[in-house]
């Protein structure tokens, strides 16, 4: 589909102006975006590192001032053993400390022996004299471990604000101090560099200790199953931070973990990546509007660059339409422009070529009607000649076609002679004994009836009537089998039957003449295909392929597996394959295979005529196909293609005549 000139290179103009805004685009995309994430990361990192240190040390101020304490009162327990602790020691420790909400001292049993509070819950104090705290576990671990020990976050009982509790060891009693978090989250807000950064003080449970906003300090959320926070526990000791991106807060955010040491806290930096990334958004939205004006100034000066080159080319093209319809420009344009002016020349040649050409070709025409009326002259008479030789080749070929048929003739003629040669040349024979038998019978009654003569008689009219039986039956058996080389597959049953039900009634039939021989039927039909087509003719097939094998593939003595299986091809057709593992087939042998009359074993009981049987009745009463494979010396397979239902044809059900 061909454009307008405007249309083209309007859209050029404009696909070059912003192939650079594109390409600095995909610079910004790809290198700058990096390397701000990796910037912001960094800053995240110090900062979090930072707030760990200033956490670290408001944790360690109040426990170093209360190890103080321990030691003094260890010092006046070794003066005074089993002395009660001066509790002004505490007291001081708790009026002169803004990180402290309480302290207090247990005993060797874990009962609460002193106790130093606030001011204003002072009045309280005796209420939690004596009180057991044996079963707290923060009590257990620091009498075990003989340090300080820090305690999760929980809401203090005395002061009813979250706080920690760390533990310092007194000889055999036990200091306790309870750390405010409230100053630790006023800290964190005050370090947040901007509104949309989150900083955070985490325990080893997930708890927020310590929150920008307050409130949210006080509701002790739980954000331990974020992944940050796992695998920032999982490098805990390392003193690596971990930088990841997640979801938080119902937005997408860049975090940075680090972990503090002494303790399983952790410090969590958050920032929205909307906001991390707004400088690479400010500069790619500047590149779209800096690309559309370009686009929009491209895009203008290709329509006026467009406008007077197509006023040139519709020039031009009048030009070439009145030399096209054999007419001469006589005013031919001018042009400053090198590109059009050569054009301009190129169709000044072109014309005058083709004044030239038009001589040349009246010259050419008239010597062109002069050859086409000689080669008009010869064409017939080549015709003539090919005419008459085609009816001497369809002479030829119907000649062929003759010879081929009284061949083929002659062959069927002589098979059939052959083979009923023998069974009627034999009850010849046996009916003119008979006749000699009987006109010497007849002699001998003139002279007197003996038994003995009587017994001759009908012992020999019975041995010529069974083999005049025999022989009969042979001929009239090879005459049917002669009738079916030629299979009218109107003339069978057509009903619905099921195939294994089908081999089983042809094994049973076959089992009289099956008990004597070395080889044996195996069968893999499984039940449930069912067909809609004629049983007798598959039947016949079937045992015609059981006999050939049974007689070519085995000897006397061999002990062979004649095979029959069955599977779908598809929803309509069926494998059915019957194969054995005697003497195989010849090479040689195996083209010929389907032929009438062919056989090896001419002479010794082989018509030829089984297999061909077999070929007629799939091909043309089933509508399958059979093919066959054999290697001599590891057996013959017979592989039938056969569909489910029949082809419909005139006369189905009529019956089956043999």
């Amino acid at each position: 589909m061909t454009q307008p000139l405007r249309t083209v290179l309007s859209l050029r103009f404009a696909a070059i102006s912003l192939l650079p805004m594109l390409f600095m685009g995909g610079v910004v995309w790809q290198v700058l975006l990096p390397r701000l994430d990796a910037r912001v990361a960094e800053e995240h990192r110090a900062l979090a590192i930072s707030l760990a240190h200033e956490t670290e040390r408001y944790l360690e101020q109040p426990v170093r001032a209360l190890r103080g304490v321990a030691v003094t009162l260890s010092r006046e327990q070794d003066r005074r053993p089993g002395g009660a602790l001066p509790n002004q020691l505490l007291t001081a420790l708790v009026l002169g400390s803004e990180a402290l909400e309480s302290a207090y001292a247990l005993d060797a049993q874990g009962r609460l022996i002193e106790i130093a509070l606030p001011q204003g819950a002072i009045k309280r104090a005796a209420n939690y004299i004596g009180l057991d705290l044996s079963g707290n576990p923060l009590s257990g671990e620091a009498h075990r471990s003989g340090r300080k020990v820090y305690s999760e976050s929980y809401l203090s009982a005395v002061t009813e604000q979250i706080a920690v509790a760390a533990t310092v060891p007194a000889g055999e009693r036990l200091l306790v101090a309870e750390i405010g978090l409230r100053r630790l989250s006023e800290f964190v807000r005050r370090v947040a560099v901007s509104s949309d950064m989150r900083l955070m003080v985490v325990d080893g449970r997930g708890q927020v200790v310590a929150h920008p906003d307050a409130e949210l300090s006080s509701q002790q959320t739980n954000i331990g199953n974020l992944d940050i926070l796992v695998r920032s526990r999982e490098r805990a000791g390392t003193k690596e931070s971990v930088t990841e991106k997640f979801i938080f807060e119902g937005r997408k955010v860049m975090g940075t973990a680090h972990g503090i040491a002494g303790t399983e806290w952790t410090v969590l930096v958050t920032e929205p990546l909307d906001r991390v990334h707004q400088p690479v958004w400010e500069i790619l939205y500047g590149l779209a509007l800096a690309g559309a004006f370009s686009a929009l100034l491209a895009i203008g000066i290709g329509v006026l660059m467009a406008t007077g080159f197509s006023t040139r080319f519709r020039r031009l093209s009048s030009l070439a339409g009145e030399l096209a319809a054999g007419r001469m420009p006589q005013n031919w344009p001018e042009s400053s422009i090198t590109e059009p002016g050569e054009l301009i020349g190129s169709m000044r040649q072109m014309a005058d070529a083709v004044r030239q050409r038009e001589g040349e070709l009246r010259e050419l025409n008239a010597e062109l009607e002069a050859r086409v009326h000689g080669r008009t002259a010869d064409l017939e008479r080549t015709n003539a000649e090919l005419s008459v030789a085609m009816q001497t080749l369809e002479q030829a070929q119907d000649e062929l076609v003759r010879s081929e048929k009284m061949a083929a003739l002659g062959s069927l003629v002589a098979g059939v002679a052959h083979e009923l040669n023998t069974p009627i040349g034999n009850s010849l024979m046996v009916a003119s004994t008979l006749g000699d038998r009987t006109h010497e019978f007849e002699s001998s009654l003139e002279h007197g009836l003996t038994r003995s003569a009587l017994n001759r008689q009908l012992s020999t009219c019975r041995e010529a009537s069974l083999s005049l039986v025999r022989n009969l039956q042979r001929a009239a058996e090879l005459i049917s089998s002669f009738k079916q080389v030629a299979v009218d597959q109107t003339t069978s049953a057509r009903r619905r039957f099921s195939l294994d039900e089908l081999v089983r009634e042809i094994i049973v039939t076959l089992s009289p003449t099956m008990r004597k021989a070395s080889w044996r039927i195996e069968t893999a039909v499984p039940p449930g295909i069912d067909f809609d087509s004629y049983p007798g003719p598959l039947g016949q097939v079937l045992t015609n392929l059981i006999t050939n094998a049974a007689v070519h593939a085995f000897d006397e003595s061999s002990a062979g597996v004649v095979s029959i299986e069955a599977s779908r091809l598809d929803e309509r057709s069926v494998q059915l394959i019957v194969s054995d593992n005697g003497e195989g087939i010849l090479p040689e042998h195996l083209a010929r295979i389907f032929d009438p009359f062919f056989t090896t074993r001419m002479g010794r009981g082989g018509t030829g005529l089984g297999l061909s049987i077999c070929h007629n009745i799939v091909e043309n009463a089933l509508g399958g196909r059979i093919h066959v494979a054999s290697t001599p010396g590891q057996g013959t397979v017979f592989s039938l293609a056969l569909p489910l239902v029949a082809p419909l044809v005139q006369g189905d059900g009529e019956g089956l005549s043999a």
